[in-house]
């Protein structure tokens, strides 16, 4: 990546000597620093790439519990079809662990790529068209507050009792002959962003060398997936596939008309996805009636002394690009903070 040479730095009362001790203290813990993690990703040959343009066929899943402006709690599973079709599954949740669902959101549609983005480098820009959006409540109280919501936005629409654990559809759109035979949406406020996918970037991690190491790759891949089959010729091994899809606006009643030009925390490509862990296979397991259950989180204390560095460049809206390095005293009075911007992501 070809940095800026823009370093902000803030320094709160604290000096070198500090901060040094601080990163000794990551290295006596036994825990790998991030120049640690490069060197060892640099001697494994590990290169990312995000071909253009992008390929978003298969299914991509959460491999975490994942926060959403709100704050709402979600795992995602989307699949995408090679005609362009999709089918969204959309779990949320009580709990900032994803324990205990409340409502899933089944969206199916056609994605449409368009042109790189001009204000978000490395992305590109798409647009989508729903067909159909079924809510579910997993619950007799979750069933019960959907159907107050779909009132809302569609006076009388609801006049029996919603059940838990059934699927019922609240958009729905279709044309026959050049023309609308059904054009219904009362799935406003039931937490489906779909704007979303209106802005994304695929990354392929790989055992490579350089950039045609990686081109050849992709390309056998796609041969693979057009064809059955391939080359026959020896490509690097992909390790992971990660779909990166556009920011959601933090103001929940301004989401539906945003534009994206950020990212959330991507998705992984289910193929790609054994060293995800138990995550992953239960996202993989789950189906719209009986949603994934993570494991309970227990209640931490927030404990910030040491260092704390991004695991990966991170944007920011309107195509800012940057990595964050922050540490703490012992005594949480003093910190730290570096923020390296970069011209690509």
């Amino acid at each position: 990546m070809g940095v800026l040479a823009l370093f902000l730095v803030v320094w709160l009362a604290a000096g070198w000597s500090r901060a040094h001790l601080m990163d000794n203290l990551v290295g006596a813990a036994g825990l790998p620093t991030c120049p640690a993690q490069l060197h060892a990703a640099h001697r494994r040959h590990l290169l990312t790439t995000a071909p253009m343009p992008p390929s978003v066929r298969g299914r991509w899943i959460s491999s975490r519990c994942e926060t959403r402006p709100g704050p709402q709690y979600v795992l995602r599973s989307y699949t995408f079809h090679r005609d362009g079709s999709f089918l969204l599954s959309l779990h949320t949740y009580r709990d900032p662990s994803c324990a205990h669902p409340t409502r899933s959101l089944m969206a199916r549609g056609n994605l449409t790529l368009g042109r790189p983005s001009w204000i978000t480098p490395g992305g590109t820009e798409a647009e989508y068209t729903l067909s159909k959006v079924e809510v579910m409540g997993h619950s007799h109280q979750d069933a019960t507050k959907l159907a107050l919501a779909v009132n809302a936005t569609c006076p009388g629409k609801i006049t029996k009792p919603w059940k838990p654990h059934k699927a019922y559809v609240v958009l729905s759109y279709a044309e026959a002959a050049n023309e609308v035979t059904e054009d219904e949406d009362c799935s406003r406020g039931l937490g489906g962003a779909w704007n979303e996918l209106q802005l994304l970037r695929v990354e392929v991690t790989m055992q490579g060398h350089d950039a045609g190491t990686a081109a050849a790759a992709t390309r056998e891949e796609a041969q693979q997936e057009d064809t059955g089959g391939g080359s026959g010729m020896k490509s690097p091994k992909i390790i992971r596939k990660e779909l990166f899809l556009g920011d959601l606006h933090t103001d929940s009643s301004k989401q539906e008309l945003y534009r994206p030009t950020g990212y959330q925390t991507p998705l992984l490509h289910a193929k790609y996805a054994g060293a995800c862990g138990g995550v992953c296979k239960a996202v993989e397991r789950g189906t719209d009636d009986s949603p994934p259950h993570l494991h309970a989180s227990p209640a931490l204390p927030l404990l910030l002394a040491g260092s704390w560095a991004s695991r990966r460049c991170e944007t920011r809206p309107y195509g800012m690009f940057l990595t964050r390095h922050l540490e703490f005293s012992p005594t949480g009075h003093r910190w730290t903070m570096t923020l390296r911007h970069y011209h690509d992501p």
